[in-house]
């Protein structure tokens, strides 16, 4: 029995001794409990010594940065009366682990909801600053700094650090997109119609150009094609003159016989009625004699 208690109490002083230490990782924070109060705060890895329980006890905190996002797109209204979707991530760590404690309890969750309501309350303030036209250029915009910054003067004194927050994965609602639609519509009907107006006018120029090319190249056309009947008349009017001179009895036969061609040319129905002596009918009466031109 004597050595049964040695044991017993060597294995109660180990089991002490054991839990007067406690060993921080890299990943982590720990808080020292004693009394119900924080007594201590390691926030470097190593191996530290404690009272052993139930004297004190140890608690760890991920040192980690976390990421909280909304569970639903924030329904927001920019500047310009613009409405959109958004969801907004919040990337961000504990930077004193005893206010922390005290804050939210240690509990991550109460944490993450508070820094979600806090969130939601940086972006419509900075939204109604800003445009939709700010949440598409992104960075450029400034919206992710100043949701940053804001947020964390919302957090201020709550233990956590906001490493960085902004919108992602923005869309319309669904009055946003018709109007939008709609606006689109009207802007491709304007430039549409602008375009069209445009081809009208060009179209004009051209026909009038086009007209007026025309016109010239008619009259142009119209005196040169004077200008060859005039020459095809002197022409002719030069052969008919040497024709004269050189055999006028020829030329008047020929002539004759262009003005029978013309006048017995036709309807079988015409009737001359000329005196048998005129001189129209000099050469007929010549080759057939008078006899036969009265049959």
């Amino acid at each position: 029995m004597k050595y049964i208690g040695i044991l017993v109490a060597l294995i109660v002083l180990a089991t002490e001794a054991y839990t007067g230490f406690y060993v921080v990782d890299q990943t982590q924070y720990a808080l020292v409990f004693g009394l119900g109060q924080v007594q201590a705060v390691s926030m470097e890895p190593g191996l530290y010594m404690k009272w052993p329980v139930p004297i004190q006890r140890e608690m760890y905190l991920d040192n980690r940065i976390q990421t909280t996002g909304t569970t639903e797109p924030e329904h927001i209204v920019t500047s310009d009366h613009v409405h959109i979707l958004a969801d907004a991530v919040i990337r961000w760590r504990i930077s004193d682990p005893q206010q922390y404690y005290v804050t939210f309890e240690a509990k991550e969750e109460v944490a993450r909801d508070r820094i979600v309501k806090a969130a939601k309350s940086a972006i419509s303030e900075v939204m109604a600053r800003h445009t939709f036209a700010d949440t598409l250029a992104g960075e450029k915009g400034g919206i992710p700094g100043e949701l940053t910054t804001l947020l964390a003067e919302k957090t201020q004194g709550t233990g956590v650090a906001i490493v960085e927050a902004r919108l992602e994965r923005m869309t319309y609602t669904d009055e946003t997109a018709a109007a939008i639609y709609e606006r689109m519509k009207a802007e491709k009907t304007k430039i549409a119609a602008e375009i069209k107006a445009k081809g009208e006018e060009e179209a004009k120029k051209i026909r009038t150009e086009g007209d007026r090319q025309r016109t010239a190249i008619l009259n142009e056309a119209q005196r040169e094609a004077g200008r060859i009947r005039g020459e095809g008349d002197a022409e002719a009017a030069r052969i008919h003159g040497q024709a004269y001179h050189e055999d006028p009895g020829f030329y008047k036969f020929y002539r004759s016989l262009q003005a029978y061609r013309e006048s017995f040319k036709g309807d079988k129905r015409n009737v001359l009625v000329l005196d048998s002596s005129s001189p129209f009918f000099q050469f007929l009466k010549h080759k057939t004699g008078e006899k036969g031109l009265n049959r």
